[in-house]
């Protein structure tokens, strides 16, 4: 059973080691704030998980082929992020995204992101008995937090924290533009 904890780690840390920057990038964001962000961090991995659990017990679900499509929500999110930047609309005027659409926003990169995470979960889960699926299903939600409060650090952190929001704020419409592009060509 104790063997279990070290397997739910790894594959944790190996399908999300991604998502690090990418909650940093919410994080850094005026216009998301960080209860809507660590809230769709959940929800999406909650997704995934069960739709893991659903694929292991049913097969898969979601044939691969289709997944990369997923690519076009975080491709589309980051063309607005630029446009909205071109355009001179600054996330510095306060103007907060309202909570479903925050919630949303985070919950759809995170889904569409998440194709290697059903790839590894589905076999995974499949050879896992009832007991040791919750053990992993709470690491996974130990690790979401952690996740969650490490990114938050490193954008809030008094030393650095400044820098690396805005670092973040000018190169998030990229970064998901990057993801949504690795995603469509099956590069993640």
């Amino acid at each position: 059973m104790l063997e279990v904890v070290p397997l739910a780690v790894a594959a944790f840390v190996s399908t999300n080691v991604d998502d690090l920057a990418l909650l940093a990038t919410f994080f850094a964001a005026p216009r998301m704030r960080a209860r809507h962000v660590v809230a769709g961090q959940y929800a999406g991995i909650a997704v995934l998980v069960a739709l893991s659990l659903a694929g292991a017990f049913v097969a898969q679900l979601v044939p691969t082929e289709y997944l990369r499509w997923l690519g076009l929500l975080p491709l589309l999110i980051g063309l607005k992020w630029l446009v909205d930047g071109l355009r001179g609309k600054s996330d510095d005027d306060d103007v907060e995204v309202r909570p479903a659409a925050g919630v949303l926003t985070v919950v759809g990169v995170t889904f569409a992101n998440g194709g290697d995470n059903i790839g590894v979960y589905v076999p995974m889960f499949a050879g896992l008995d009832g007991s040791e699926l919750a053990i992993t299903v709470a690491v996974f939600a130990l690790m979401t937090g952690v996740w969650c409060a490490v990114s938050y650090w490193v954008v809030r952190n008094p030393v650095f924290g400044e820098h690396a929001a805005a670092i973040g704020r000018t190169l998030a419409p990229f970064v998901l533009m990057a993801i949504g592009l690795a995603i469509l060509f099956e590069l993640l």
